[in-house]
């Protein structure tokens, strides 16, 4: 009987392990955020064949795992709401707790939304306030897959905002979360994936990429990267066990070993990023996303230009995926590098055009930062900013208040004997040169002045494509009781003017903005 007991209890011990445990996606732990108003997938690993069920609020959906293990449920939308539980009950119970339903925002991109909210101009200040119970975070960690992922490689789970977790968030990603909650009143997930130096074409999808003849260059090469990494790892045993037998032989000779064969590392390429860190939260709804990247496609005019077509690419690629058009902002690339004599031509400048002209995608909305940039800082320490601009496009075309969310933006052009009136829209009350007073947060010390006599930045050029600096003058409207929504330029080496540049270099010195303290995004009004 004692053997009997023994065998039992043996059985016992072991019958777990032959069991795969229900659990869900790394996506849902405690203090997860679901998107409110919105058909909400669950989904998770369990034995073949294992029934789960899924509870919360009054809501439970049942399913089964197919022959892979692998189950899914979905629920019904639910309202904004705090301190819920979800059960996922199957021959184990997961309880997760301090569940909430509100609105989830995915922050990406390269180092600049990677940046931490530690390491901003004003982190000591906004680290004492970084107590915000409404606020969830969650970073997915740096990795690559040559193909699709359906998890994470790793995360450390969704995070109350505390001081201490906030520190290594995203300091554009925090800024933002915290400005649109106060808008929104809801609780916010703020869900980071991000990696510093990683061009556009790594987060997009294979099939965004291949929609195009321009793009699918980058699918061709990957191809071959994938190859050699392949055979990279295939060759690397024997290549160590050839440098062994070297090695040895060293020893016994009294000689230096020779160097040890590296063993393959990770590696990036198109598509890797989308597959790892964007690819399995799709099924995860979300309100929107943010992004500041643009850095690592800038190292030529031809790459420049290629974003144009890249950068949509990469936005509908992720719409396709997730099976809606979210809304999508971005922020366009600051002033960089030392200040130009005069106009030129750049692959920062060309960037910047390639990403205003993502704007007529619908759903998208750009934060001009051509003013909170560093001359000598890839990595501008601003971030507070750049947060409240995209905030501020969120509250206005998301959240449905009436303020002004972007700076003067190019409307027309008309030469008239000599002289250039250049239009805008989203003139915020009329046209100033210099920021009002208070407009900038965190202001670098290279930040244009406050109430700025003269208005620069504009360039003009005749047939001959070659530019001039302009005289800009800002027209006041005349019985609207608003300022003015034109510039009138002048130049006496240019008597014909046929186009128009404002802002056209890495690091411009330029200063067009509206009473509402945006900035104008740089423009130019040729094709050249």
């Amino acid at each position: 009987m004692k053997r009997l007991a023994l065998i039992a209890a043996a059985v016992a011990l072991l019958a777990p392990a032959a069991l795969a445990a229900v659990k869900p996606a790394s996506l849902f732990t405690d203090h997860v955020v679901l998107q409110r108003d919105a058909k909400v997938n669950i989904w998770g690993t369990a034995d073949a064949g294992e029934k789960v069920s899924v509870s919360i609020a009054g809501q439970k959906v049942e399913t089964a795992a197919d022959k892979d293990g692998r189950w899914s449920v979905q629920l019904a939308p639910m309202k904004a709401a705090r301190s819920l539980e979800i059960t996922i009950a199957g021959s184990n119970t997961v309880t997760l707790k301090d569940v909430a339903v509100g609105d989830v925002w995915v922050c990406s991109g390269q180092s600049n939304m990677r940046f931490t909210l530690g390491g901003t101009r004003d982190a000591a200040e906004a680290l004492k306030a970084a107590d915000h119970p409404d606020i969830r975070l969650f970073r997915v960690r740096e990795h690559p897959s040559p193909e699709p992922m359906e998890g994470f490689a790793a995360t450390l789970g969704w995070e109350p905002c505390t001081p201490a977790s906030a520190k290594g968030i995203t300091g554009v990603g925090y800024f933002f979360c915290v400005e649109v909650q106060k808008s929104a009143g809801v609780p916010i997930g703020l869900l980071e994936s991000s990696w510093g130096g990683t061009p556009a074409q790594n987060w997009t999808s294979a099939a965004g990429l291949a929609g195009d003849p321009a793009l699918k260059r980058y699918l061709d090469a990957f191809e071959a990267q994938k190859k050699n990494a392949a055979d990279a790892v295939a060759s690397y045993p024997a290549r160590l066990a050839e440098w062994q037998k070297q090695a040895d032989q060293a020893k016994a000779d009294g000689k230096p070993a020779p160097a040890k064969p590296r063993a393959p590392v990770q590696w990036q390429g198109p598509t890797t990023l989308y597959n790892a860190m964007i690819h399995p939260m799709v099924r995860f709804p979300i309100k929107g996303a943010i992004w500041y990247q643009g850095e690592a496609n800038a190292f030529s005019i031809g790459d420049a230009t290629l974003y144009a077509k890249l950068f949509p690419a990469m936005i509908g690629s992720w719409r396709t995926a997730w099976g809606a058009e979210f809304p999508f902002f971005f922020v366009q690339l600051p002033n960089y590098r030392k200040h130009a004599d005069k106009p030129t031509d750049t692959p920062w400048a060309r960037i910047r055009e390639s990403q205003a002209k993502a704007l007529a995608l619908p759903g998208t909305g750009m934060a001009c930062t051509i003013d909170v940039g560093e001359s000598g800082n890839l990595h501008p320490t601003d971030k507070h900013d750049v947060g409240h601009r995209l905030a501020l496009v969120a509250r206005a075309t998301v959240y449905g208040e009436k303020i002004e969310y972007a700076g003067p933006t190019y409307d027309s052009m008309k030469v008239e004997e000599g002289k250039v009136r250049v239009k805008f829209t989203h003139v915020g009350g009329g046209l100033i040169a210099g920021p009002p007073e208070g407009a900038l947060i965190a202001p670098p010390d290279e930040a244009p002045k406050s109430g700025a006599d003269k208005l620069v930045g504009f360039a003009v050029a005749g047939a001959d494509k070659v530019f001039h600096w302009a005289d800009a003058t800002i027209e006041p409207s005349t019985g609207s009781g608003q300022g003015g929504d034109s510039v009138v330029l002048t130049c006496p080496a240019v008597k014909e003017p046929v186009a128009v540049r404002y802002g056209w270099a890495d690091s411009p010195e330029c200063n067009l903005y509206n009473k509402a303290g945006l900035p104008a995004p740089p423009f130019r009004t040729d094709d050249w």
